[in-house]
C-alpha cells in the first residue's frame, strides 16, 4: 500500500456549464416572478372589469360575527341612555333623566305608599283566595 499513488478524478466539472445552469435557473426564476406578479395584477382588477353585485344580505335573525364587539354596543347604548336627557313622549309630555338624577328625586320625595286597609279580625276570608289564611 505504501507504493499506491492517491487516486483523483482525471476530468473536472466545466465551469461554463456551472454558468449557463445558474443563469438559467436565474432566468426561470425571475420569468415565474414575473408572470406571478402580471397575473395578481390582472386578478387584483388591472385587468378586465371584474365587478360583481354584492349579494343580498340574508334574513334576519342574522349569525354574530363579534359578539364582543356587539354587546359592548349594547352597553354603550343602555349606559348612555341611562346618564341622558331626552323624550320619551313629546305629546304627553313624558321624558327619561340621568338614573343618578331620578334616584337623588325619589329618595328627597320618599317613596309612595299605598294607603293602609283595615281588616275586620271576624270578617270571612273570600273564596277567590284559595281557603288560605
Amino acid at each position: 500500500m505504501s507504493g499506491e499513488r492517491p487516486s483523483f478524478e482525471r476530468r473536472d466539472i466545466r465551469p461554463g456549464s456551472v454558468l449557463r445552469g445558474g443563469i438559467l435557473i436565474a432566468a426561470l426564476t425571475a420569468a415565474s416572478a414575473g408572470g406571478a406578479y402580471l397575473v395578481f395584477r390582472a386578478l387584483q382588477g388591472g385587468g378586465p372589469d371584474t365587478t360583481v353585485a354584492q349579494p343580498p344580505s340574508p334574513p334576519a335573525p342574522r349569525l354574530q360575527t363579534n359578539e364582543h364587539a356587539d354587546l359592548a354596543a349594547v352597553v354603550a347604548e343602555q349606559r348612555r341612555q341611562l346618564d341622558s336627557y331626552g323624550w320619551i313622549d313629546r305629546k304627553a309630555g313624558v321624558v327619561h333623566i340621568p338614573v343618578r338624577q331620578a334616584m337623588s328625586e325619589i329618595l328627597a320625595q320618599g317613596f309612595p305608599v299605598r294607603e293602609q286597609v283595615v281588616i275586620d279580625e271576624g270578617a270571612p276570608v273570600p273564596t277567590d283566595s284559595g281557603g288560605i289564611r
